[in-house]
This record gives C-alpha cells, sequence and structure tokens, in this order.
C-alpha cells in the first residue's frame, strides 16, 4: 500500500499537481458527501431541493460556469499545443 502511495506520489510531484487541493479534497470530501445525503434524505423534492433558492441556484449556476470555462480552456490549451506542433513539423519538411 505505501509502494502504491509513493508512485502516486511521485506521479503527482512530477507532473507538477498541487498537493493542497488533494488534502482538501480527501478531508472534506467524506464531510460534503455525508450532508448531501442527509439533504437529499430530508427533502422529498429530491434534487430539486437545490435549485428552489435563489442563492443556492446562483451559485450552482456559476459553479457549473466556472468548470466549463476550465474545461474549455484547457481544451483550447491543447489544440493549441497540437497546432503549433503540426505547424512546426510542416515547417521542417
Amino acid at each position: 500500500m505505501m509502494f502504491g502511495f509513493g508512485i502516486l506520489g511521485f506521479a503527482l510531484r512530477r507532473n507538477d499537481y498541487p498537493l493542497a487541493p488533494l488534502i482538501m479534497g480527501v478531508i472534506l470530501g467524506p464531510i460534503c458527501e455525508a450532508n448531501f445525503r442527509r439533504s437529499l434524505l430530508v427533502s422529498d423534492d429530491g434534487a430539486w431541493v437545490f435549485l428552489q433558492r435563489p442563492i443556492s441556484a446562483t451559485i450552482l449556476t456559476v459553479l457549473a460556469l466556472l468548470a466549463l470555462g476550465t474545461a474549455l480552456t484547457t481544451w483550447n490549451r491543447r489544440l493549441d499545443k497540437k497546432r503549433a506542433l503540426c505547424a512546426s513539423s510542416a515547417n521542417q519538411i
């Protein structure tokens, strides 16, 4: 088990992953999951309880837009790298 975590730590460090978000996710993940389940059990409407109040709907919308923006930015950077690689290989021929 230690060997596996050592390999994981080596891979994360080699790829410049920040350690703080990983630790926060490990610590806060189970707490958030338990509270999410509790709120779903208390509400009879299911997941719609999170969209009934304007503040929670706004927060969820902002989070969804941030996630979409991050995904599009990452995708665009990868596409730019591929274009640059194709352009540089075309110039060498």
